[in-house]
């Protein structure tokens, strides 16, 4: 392969010193009408975090004892603000999932929509905006 100018095999000093995470952004095709700020806090928006410090403990639904199936591991984890936080600030999953619904708006429009499993119901949001008539979440 050829070598492009200005291209050092030594790495960029630059690139190895900052620790700082890379903002990406996904330019969005066709217009849309976005009411929320560009630098909105979508954490706080979907969750009070005081409302949930408050709240007493769940009971563990686990039986007695060393039983528990992968499928308990697996919800458990769900069960767990933390999970839902990290997916949010994971850009490019929440980008990509916003981008596929809004450049396919002529799946959703005018049509019912059932969210199993929704989370934080962000998917759900998703497909309200691109014009389902009804969303279940």
């Amino acid at each position: 392969m050829g070598r492009r100018k200005n291209q050092n095999n030594q790495p960029n000093q630059s690139s190895m010193t900052s620790n700082q995470p890379a903002k990406i952004r996904f330019p969005d095709n066709e217009d849309e009408e976005d009411d929320a700020p560009e630098n909105s806090n979508v954490d706080e928006i979907m969750c009070d975090l005081e409302e949930t410090a408050n709240t007493p403990p769940v009971e563990d639904s686990f039986p007695e004892g060393d039983d528990k199936t992968s499928a308990d591991y697996y919800f458990d984890s769900y069960s767990h603000f933390g999970i839902h936080e990290e997916m949010l600030k994971d850009v490019v999953r929440t980008k990509t999932y916003q981008n596929v619904i809004y450049q396919n708006k002529f799946l959703f429009k005018d049509k019912v929509v059932l969210d199993v499993g929704a989370g934080t119901g962000i998917l759900s949001l998703f497909c309200a905006k691109a014009g389902a008539k009804h969303v279940y979440a």
